[in-house]
């Protein structure tokens, strides 16, 4: 007698559909990635009882096969917060992100320093020309929130903007115009908003 409150199953949507779509609004392969990269890690049912964001968070990683170090995607980025291990951590930060802006040739001097043992960290690189440095918090493994919020803003023009899919521990972002966010926001069940560091949320 209760089964008016059951929520209606979300009906399956063909891998296919779901990548054309996607690539509708910017989100595409990397040259030489293909849907079977996509079946190495899960089965296609996997993708299409949960649409859209099961494949945008593969979208946002790395080819779980040989060769490694395969981003599936240069328009989605899958951002583990507890990934601060060594040197060059924060230097893949700014890659990832000014890869997403389409602004890689704008980076140059880039150079990070992380010591757990003395407690110091610091990251410093240049955009256009114009200097960065910051001196970054240390919190075991943890990115430091602030730094993230700055290095977002470091790369945003006005007209594009970076947007996340908060995933706790994780937050998958885009670099989009808003008409690309709102379309997207339609199709993703999770909650995806203007970024902002989501750190300090997870």
């Amino acid at each position: 007698m209760f089964n008016f409150f059951k929520k209606k199953p979300i009906a399956p949507i063909p891998l296919e559909q779901q990548l054309e779509t996607l690539a509708s609004l910017g989100v595409t392969f990397e040259p030489g990635i293909t849907i079977e990269d996509l079946l190495y890690s899960f089965p296609r049912e996997e993708y299409e009882k949960d649409p859209y964001d099961m494949v945008l968070s593969m979208l946002g990683s790395e080819v779980e096969s040989e060769p490694w170090g395969r981003a599936f995607s240069s328009n989605v980025w899958n951002c583990d917060f507890e990934r601060i291990y060594d040197h060059g951590d924060y230097v893949e930060i700014v890659e990832k992100l000014s890869t997403l802006a389409g602004m890689s040739d704008s980076v140059s001097e880039l150079e990070d320093h992380i010591d757990f043992d003395k407690d110091n960290a610091w990251l410093k690189f240049k955009i256009n020309g114009n200097e960065k440095h910051y001196k970054i918090k240390i919190n075991n493994d943890w990115i430091d929130p602030d730094v993230m919020t700055a290095l977002l803003a470091d790369f945003e023009n006005g007209e594009n903007q970076f947007y996340e899919i908060n995933l706790g521990q994780a937050s998958l972002y885009f670099y989009f115009n808003p008409e690309q966010f709102e379309a997207l926001k339609k199709l993703s069940k999770r909650k995806m908003s203007r970024s902002r560091s989501s750190i300090d949320d997870a």
